[in-house]
């Protein structure tokens, strides 16, 4: 079974492994059917894991509804977050009528009343001003009339997470592709976040793909991808680059939460797997080594 932590600040019991549905908007990965999504769901709640992420905009919010679909009407022991404010590709809107239907739309999605957690979806492409000035107030008072729990943000750039934490209505910050094999920046800014308190989410633990031996996608943003997927290819059939990157990310106990997307059977069984086995530190020692020329490289 996963286990459970209470995160120190907004004081949520987080199973150590998130559910990403991001692959039930089918815009990153082979198609995910009602039915498939419905067994994902019940075989990692059975397994222990209690926490689910998504978003409107993953797959105009078919993600949504599909995860609405497939969670239990009892929701005591689930906590689940969406996002407001990134609808499309490029299509951004923290305004506070847009906020304010987002999240009514959101909770006929996931059939619910409430949800525990809302984030700002990907900060860095508006100013800074609109989140700070518009979308946490709004996102305040919908707080304190009980629709939401707790306040997050989310977003690739560790120092704007970090500056814009500081303003003490941020309860939680999902960060992405900062703490893994290959990059351990967020380590950086731990004393930072507790000192604003909040909470944080470490996501992406193979890197959005990268830290796969078949599976890096050709939109990847790392500009030295050919190189580290050569590395990757060039590892020994007794060493999986999976296995080891999410045995790495796991074993901390800085973060609340480990989240990654889930999408086929496959990919919860073996995360499964490997939560409950122990860690190879040789294997992951041979792997930190051979990425050590490419440690903590940013793509933005």
């Amino acid at each position: 079974m996963i286990k459970t932590k209470k995160a120190k600040f907004t004081g949520l019991e987080f199973s150590t492994i998130g559910f990403g549905a991001s692959p039930f908007g089918n815009i990153y990965n082979d198609h995910v059917s009602e039915d498939q999504a419905k067994s994902l769901v019940k075989k990692a709640i059975e397994n222990g894991i209690t926490y689910f992420d998504v978003a409107p905009y993953y797959g105009l919010s078919r993600a949504e509804v599909v995860l609405g679909k497939s969670l239990p009407k009892k929701k005591n022991s689930i906590i689940l977050s969406t996002k407001i404010g990134r609808y499309g590709e490029n299509k951004f809107d923290f305004s506070k009528n847009t906020i304010e239907r987002s999240i009514n739309q959101s909770l006929k999605n996931l059939k619910t009343d409430h949800i525990n957690i809302i984030f700002c979806h990907d900060i860095e492409f508006v100013p800074e001003e609109i989140i700070i000035q518009e979308a946490l107030p709004t996102l305040q008072k919908l707080k304190q009339k009980g629709i939401i729990s707790h306040i997050g943000i989310s977003g690739y750039p560790l120092k704007l997470l970090s500056k814009i934490s500081k303003n003490n209505i941020v309860d939680i910050v999902l960060s992405y592709g900062h703490y893994n094999i290959l990059n351990q920046e967020l380590f950086n800014y731990l004393e930072e976040f507790k000192r604003n308190n909040v909470d944080i989410i470490n996501a992406s633990p193979f890197c959005m793909g990268l830290l796969t031996k078949n599976n890096c996608p050709s939109w990847h943003p790392y500009k030295e991808k050919k190189e580290i997927t050569k590395l990757i290819k060039s590892l020994p059939s007794n060493l999986n680059i999976e296995k080891e990157s999410f045995q790495f990310t796991l074993n901390q106990n800085q973060f609340t939460t480990t989240l990654t997307g889930i999408a086929k059977e496959k990919d919860l069984s073996d995360i499964l797997y490997w939560a409950n086995n122990k860690i190879n530190e040789k294997n992951q020692n041979q792997i930190k080594n051979m990425f050590k020329s490419y440690q903590n490289i940013n793509w933005a």
